[in-house]
């Protein structure tokens, strides 16, 4: 009866432990699946597939709203709304035309993969897409400074660090974007101007200037200019500073956004995306809240002023020269056949005798004596 008794005992506790690990297993999953569908499975720091630029993507997510935010390699932001599985919203950059759009993913366990593609305008999407995807590395929470995410219901607008100077210009629509406009001027950067597309919260300023007349959406698809980073030894933006029509003239890019009432943070890039200053955001102080004066902030003519002066004297001498000449309108000449009429036949053939001298009159010839040795 012994023996009997211990299998019943190894049998029992062999079904126990089935069961526990049973419900460890379901309790698990169910605990997996409600990350994802409560949006947190998104939450934390990712591989970044859109841009490529080497750096990492992070996003911070909101569960009492149902909305995430993020950016990628400081190359850009981008928000919207978790549904189950489904991340769906638009994202933003700086520095070329019409620089943000649509993009939806969809997660995977710690992976995820969709689309992203431009917008022609404010309201319509761009026919061609473009894929997007990535892994998390750490489900930890980003800090503020890594997603930027914005304050809620605060504008940029203001002084930061005592020198440094953004304007939120709401009636201003910037360049061809339909959105309001927002301008910078930054203590050894320069000026730059851009977009807002909420209200000043977040800002994507460049010293990228549109030209009404390109016949190309100048992105960094559709242009021959030289696009993210590059290596510190060869000069990879030169090819850009020309008076190129089909490449990015871009300089200067700033990502940034207010992410509480007295702090702006930013990513900083000289070029078109070719070198970021510092590894992360910098970060300013707000010390006034008062909207500095237009000369502080710029605007549209001081950006492109700036632009064409970068693009040398001589150059933009040319330039100016070649676009007066191409504005002259020339009076047409009509040449009407038929007998010349002139006045010659007034005069004979010996009128202007009249005007010779005569070489026998009135002659002051100088006769020099040879042999006047004083002569």
């Amino acid at each position: 009866w012994m023996a009997r008794y211990l299998e019943g005992f190894v049998f029992c506790f062999v079904m126990k432990t089935a069961v526990y690990l049973l419900v460890l297993c379901f309790l698990g999953s169910c605990f997996a699946a409600h990350l994802q569908s409560s949006g947190l499975g998104w939450q934390g720091t990712w591989s970044e597939n859109k841009r490529s630029f080497g750096g990492n993507m992070y996003i911070c997510v909101d569960i009492e709203n149902n909305v995430a935010y993020g950016s990628y390699s400081g190359a850009g932001l981008f928000s919207g709304v978790l549904k189950g599985t489904e991340f769906t919203g638009e994202w933003f950059e700086a520095g070329y035309d019409r620089p943000f759009g649509p993009f939806s993913l969809t997660l995977s366990g710690t992976s995820f993969s969709g689309s992203w593609s431009y917008y022609n305008n404010t309201s319509a999407d761009s026919t061609e897409t473009f894929a997007w995807s990535g892994s998390r590395s750490s489900s930890s929470r980003p800090s503020v400074e890594q997603c930027l995410v914005p304050a809620q219901g605060v504008a940029v607008t203001g002084t930061y660090e005592n020198v440094e100077n953004i304007c939120y210009r709401p009636a201003d629509r910037y360049q061809n974007t339909n959105l309001p406009g927002v301008f910078g001027g930054f203590e050894s950067f320069g000026f730059v101007g851009g977009y807002t597309p909420d209200a000043g919260r977040s800002v994507f300023m460049s010293d990228f200037v549109y030209r009404n007349d390109d016949s190309i959406s100048l992105r960094p698809e559709t242009s021959a200019s030289v696009f993210g980073p590059c290596s510190s030894n060869s000069d990879c933006n030169g090819p850009n500073t020309g008076d190129d029509s089909e490449r990015v003239q871009t300089q200067k890019i700033v990502i940034g956004a207010l992410v509480d009432d007295a702090t702006f943070c930013g990513f900083f890039w000289e070029g078109f995306y070719n070198d970021q200053i510092s590894d992360g955001a910098i970060c300013f102080s707000r010390t006034g809240t008062i909207s500095p004066d237009s000369v502080s902030c710029g605007g549209e003519a001081v950006i492109a002023a700036n632009r064409r002066q970068d693009i040398g004297n001589t150059e933009l001498l040319l330039s100016e020269i070649q676009r007066v000449l191409d504005a002259i309108t020339m009076p047409s000449v009509v040449i009407v056949p038929g007998p010349f009429d002139g006045d010659d036949d007034n005069y004979g053939t010996g009128f202007f005798d009249q005007f010779l001298d005569d070489d026998d009159e009135g002659s002051d010839d100088i006769v020099v004596d040879d042999n006047d040795d004083n002569n």
